[in-house]
């Protein structure tokens, strides 16, 4: 795929762009708790992944993205911790007993920095198995 990639070959050749059709949901309609209660019944059944392969210098950080604070104000909670915190929540109201796993792509910059930061935070309350960390590609059974 770099190779063809290299050699200008465009894989959307032959293909016409367009504007995808969706839904606009108002958060108080009785459609959009519809909705999330259908959501919210598949919980138990799901898994997160996280796409984490980033170091923060573009933004003015100095680590990796996912280590980055959530506020000024708020600067020893970060987005994993907020990240992990929802799945958690989750986990608690609508897991049926179940762990719900996260897989976390890392990048080579980004992989021993990103183990150090959930063992130093103890997962931020996970199980340690119940995450999956891996260098690259992430492979979804």
């Amino acid at each position: 795929m770099l190779a063809r990639s290299q050699d200008g070959v465009n894989p959307f050749e032959g293909f016409t762009p367009s504007v995808p059709t969706g839904q606009s949901l108002d958060p108080s309609s009785e459609e959009f708790l519809k909705m999330e209660a259908a959501g919210l019944s598949a919980v138990s059944e799901t898994g997160f992944i996280l796409v984490a392969g980033g170091l923060g210098e573009r933004l003015g950080y100095q680590g990796i993205k996912v280590s980055l604070p959530l506020y000024d104000a708020e600067r020893e909670r970060c987005f994993l911790s907020l990240y992990i915190g929802h799945i958690l929540d989750m986990q608690v109201n609508y897991g049926n007993s179940r762990r719900i796993p996260l897989a976390i792509m890392t990048s080579d910059d980004t992989h021993a920095l990103t183990e150090q930061l959930l063992k130093d935070n103890n997962y931020f309350g996970m199980e340690p198995d119940q995450v999956a960390i891996q260098l690259g590609l992430v492979s979804v059974v």
